[in-house]
């Protein structure tokens, strides 16, 4: 969903927008 950004770096990090 658009509240979701995955990050791609040392690990999946997974970025809540609120």
């Amino acid at each position: 969903d658009s509240n979701y950004q995955l990050i791609w770096g040392s690990g999946t990090k997974l970025i809540i927008k609120p």
